[in-house]
């Protein structure tokens, strides 16, 4: 038996052939690029959780330095504070009682005499850039408008001629100080407010450093300075 198949069969079965290849096609297209787009999500989530560790790591570190800045900087500016105390303390133990030079008490401000270190003026028979111990006074204040505390200190010639002396800012961004002053009495040391008129030497004192930093925050800072027996 003979099978003839006419042109127009012949371009049929070719015509289905190439669009069952097309089908194909297609479907191996469309499951590569759902493979692709599957690597392609595992890539993103692998980059995501990279980025969330590198990340935290840099808030991290950026918390700690900014702790680190924090405790220097506040720190550098309590440093003044502290000096002022150290300075306070160190010429209160050079206390000298001497007829002439009285003691002025009040909460913001401090006047004793003491011996501290100057340089050799003209026509001293000293040389010019040798320090030495000298007697004289020896002054603490407290000033609300510049929020101050300006140290001052005159020699005793000086103060008899009414000198200004030599003036210094030790701590700066003062809110405010208060000097209170313990005496010794029958039952112990206590605040005498009567001893304190009469300008009498104490044999403690209290300072309380009130301070505002540049970013607002305030503190405190107090500290008791004994002092030793007048020579």
């Amino acid at each position: 038996m003979n099978f003839y198949m006419p042109n127009l069969w012949r371009a049929r079965l070719k015509a289905q052939k190439e669009v069952v290849l097309m089908n194909n096609r297609l479907e191996r297209g469309v499951r590569l690029r759902r493979g692709k787009e599957a690597f392609t999500f595992v890539e993103m989530l692998i980059v995501l959780i990279l980025m969330s560790v590198l990340g935290i790591s840099v808030f991290s570190a950026l918390g700690s330095g900014i702790r680190i800045w924090r405790r220097v900087h506040f720190g550098s500016e309590n440093e003044d504070k502290h000096i002022f105390l150290q300075k306070l303390s160190q010429d209160l133990r050079n206390y000298r009682a001497y007829k002439g030079l009285p003691i002025r008490t009040n909460t913001r401000s401090l006047s004793f005499p003491a011996l501290f270190l100057t340089q050799a003026g003209e026509g001293s028979r000293k040389e010019s850039f040798q320090p030495f111990y000298q007697l004289g006074m020896v002054s603490y204040e407290y000033f609300p408008s510049e929020k101050t505390i300006v140290k001052t200190q005159v020699p005793y010639a000086g103060y008899m001629k009414k000198a200004k002396g030599t003036s210094s800012i030790l701590a700066r961004n003062i809110s405010d100080v208060k000097f209170s002053y313990f005496y010794r009495g029958e039952f112990g040391v206590s605040e005498n407010k009567s001893l304190n008129e009469k300008g009498a030497m104490p044999v403690l004192i209290e300072v309380v450093v009130d301070h505002k930093s540049q970013t607002g925050e305030s503190g405190r800072i107090s500290d008791y300075i004994d002092i030793p027996m007048s020579y």
